[in-house]
């Protein structure tokens, strides 16, 4: 590896093992938090291979109430505003 990436590879390992020490917490599907029904025509197939998991930069959210309120915005934001099919993440 050239010396031009090393910083980047520590920063990336750093982050790998920031990151499997977080608890993941539940995964609330999209009825539970009031998710508008996607406009995407194309279905992912299943079992997927792999999944990301990725934040968003904004308020917290730590109660289910303030959560919901957080992920139905951003899904406004994406498919009203961006003109998205779906949660663009």
């Amino acid at each position: 590896m050239s010396r031009r990436y090393t910083p980047l590879a520590w920063v990336l390992l750093a982050l790998l093992g920031l990151g499997a020490a977080q608890d993941c917490g539940s995964i609330v599907s999209r009825g539970k938090w009031g998710a508008l029904a996607s406009k995407c025509s194309q279905r992912l197939r299943q079992p997927v291979r792999y999944v990301v998991v990725s934040h968003t930069a904004g308020s917290v959210c730590n109660t289910p109430a303030s959560c919901q309120r957080q992920a139905q915005n951003v899904q406004h934001y994406h498919v009203r505003e961006r003109g998205w099919c779906d949660v663009g993440y």
